[in-house]
């Protein structure tokens, strides 16, 4: 029999290291993350992870890791560029907060500058905070849901509205963020529909947009 064990986001590999599957990395938005913390410049990572990912904290933070060494330049495929770019990531620290202050769907920054961090990238559920001195990334709780029921369910309305000449605001949670795009190309050019927009991806700290701190 194999040492090795599987589960639906990753496996265990013959010396027990936990390997995170590629569909889980990129539900978890691995190379984005590596990518925006190149972007940045950023050395000091402090991952915010709520309690129901704690398991794979440590998979996450390996991954992380080893994306950082892989992911080459999204502009070339050059074997100079690659190198510059294995090179601009070496050093780079992931540190993992848990049981934070306020609560997970807060950034925590006051346990990530006691860990002198350079940003926060918080994991889950969260809501439209203002963050005042370090940039975070969101990677958001994705839930699935029936596409095809919701564009037609939505399509039934058509009629009505084109005759009652108003509109109607499709609001969602944000778990369903990475879906609204599939739901509103389906919809094609169907009048009568807008979507709440959520700009939630990353946020810079209010010292880099020149607000000053406190």
């Amino acid at each position: 029999s194999s040492s090795s064990s599987s589960s639906s986001v990753g496996d265990r590999d013959s010396a027990g290291v936990y390997r995170m599957k590629e569909e889980r990395a990129k539900q978890l938005e691995v190379r984005d993350t590596v990518e925006w913390i190149r972007k940045n410049g950023l050395r000091r990572v402090a991952l915010q992870v709520p309690d129901e990912l704690l398991g794979e904290a440590a998979a996450i933070s390996r991954a992380l890791c080893e994306a950082s060494q892989t992911c080459s330049s999204p502009s070339t495929g050059e074997e100079e560029e690659k190198e510059k770019a294995k090179e601009g990531n070496e050093g780079v620290k992931f540190f993992v907060m848990a049981d934070t202050i306020d609560g997970s769907c807060h950034v925590d920054e006051i346990t990530a500058q006691h860990l002198t961090a350079e940003c926060v990238v918080h994991y889950g559920a969260t809501y439209i905070p203002e963050v005042a001195k370090l940039p975070v990334k969101f990677v958001l709780d994705k839930a699935e849901l029936d596409v095809e029921h919701v564009v037609s369910t939505l399509l039934s309305f058509k009629q009505e509205l084109k005759e009652r000449k108003c509109k109607v605001v499709v609001a969602y949670e944000l778990k369903y963020e990475h879906l609204i795009s599939a739901i509103s190309s389906q919809l094609g050019s169907c009048e009568g529909f807008v979507f709440a927009e959520v700009n939630l991806k990353e946020q810079r700290s209010r010292r880099e947009e020149g607000g000053g701190g406190g």
